[in-house]
């Protein structure tokens, strides 16, 4: 076996393997009712797996902030079914969808999304992982090619 081809079964091992690290089981997302504040909702305890056995399957996270001036910030995070609401291009293009009017006096926000603990305000540990994992797959691709185009001369 080539030195060329060697290394194309190296970046194919490699890239298998890092597929193979998402789980197979249920997307995970933090799950509190009536929270009033994100610090309130996002302990380690609430992060729940959701039930894919279910019809439909639960695969995405969802929070939904409601404000008025008689209870306040209301914060409920959950498991949910796809798709996400429509909501701005670029909130899509983040993994974010939304539906937010926060100049009212009273409103209310949904947030979607669908990668673990995305559901966290703020979090976007998830994606920078899975945007590294890309990155890895690229690189050794990019280096197979190298080293096989330099065995040809």
């Amino acid at each position: 076996m080539s030195l060329s081809t060697q290394t194309h079964f190296f970046a194919l091992f490699i890239s298998c393997w890092l597929l193979l690290l998402h789980p197979v089981s249920g997307i995970r997302c933090f799950v509190c009712e009536n929270a009033k504040s994100d610090k309130e909702c996002n302990q380690p305890i609430n992060i729940k797996e959701c039930p894919k056995d279910v019809s439909p399957s639960q695969d995405v996270c969802e929070i939904t902030q409601t404000y008025s001036k008689e209870n306040g910030l209301t914060i409920n995070k959950k498991c949910g079914t796809g798709p996400c609401h429509v909501g701005a291009a670029n909130s899509r293009v983040l993994g974010w969808a939304s539906q937010c009017e926060k100049d009212k006096p009273e409103w209310k926000c949904e947030f979607c999304c669908s990668t673990d603990g995305c559901n966290r305000s703020g979090a976007s540990s998830s994606r920078i992982g899975k945007l590294f994992i890309a990155v890895l797959i690229g690189l050794s691709m990019l280096v197979s090619t190298t080293l096989a185009s330099g065995q040809r001369m």
